[in-house]
């Protein structure tokens, strides 16, 4: 079984917003992954 094809279309679609427009850029845990080396973690 083939997976789904996602749409290509830059045009936002009404009815599903997107996830940054969800996202609270001030929680705790956003702050937090944006300082952490993630590189680092993968190779460990």
């Amino acid at each position: 079984m083939k997976p789904r094809q996602t749409k290509q279309d830059p045009q936002k679609d009404l009815f599903r917003p997107q996830l940054i427009d969800i996202i609270n850029p001030n929680h705790t845990l956003v702050r937090l992954a944006k300082v952490l080396d993630w590189d680092r973690l993968d190779t460990e």
